[in-house]
């Protein structure tokens, strides 16, 4: 099996929810960046193509990140980032 049929029927849940209740657009994911968008602890990178670094944000919380995750409401959620283990 690919992926776990828990998470397979909490996504067809949600769905089925929101078709019902008629929202014409709504989330499927949640994309969660708590180091804010730079590239891991080093604070972003040039990248060599003459751009400026990435701005600097403030990492998120945690108790950000869960607020975050019960106001969107979604069945999957991704951590993404450099390194989302580090945080």
């Amino acid at each position: 099996m690919r992926y776990p049929l828990r998470l397979i029927f909490d996504s067809a849940k949600h769905l089925a929810t929101q078709k019902l209740r008629g929202e014409p657009k709504f989330a499927v994911m949640l994309t969660l960046d708590p180091l804010g968008g730079r590239a891991g602890a080093c604070g972003g990178s040039n990248g060599g193509n003459g751009q400026a670094p990435s701005q600097r944000r403030t990492p998120l919380s945690v108790e950000q990140c869960l607020a975050a995750m019960e106001e969107c409401d979604v069945p999957v959620v991704a951590i993404c980032g450099g390194e989302p283990l580090e945080y």
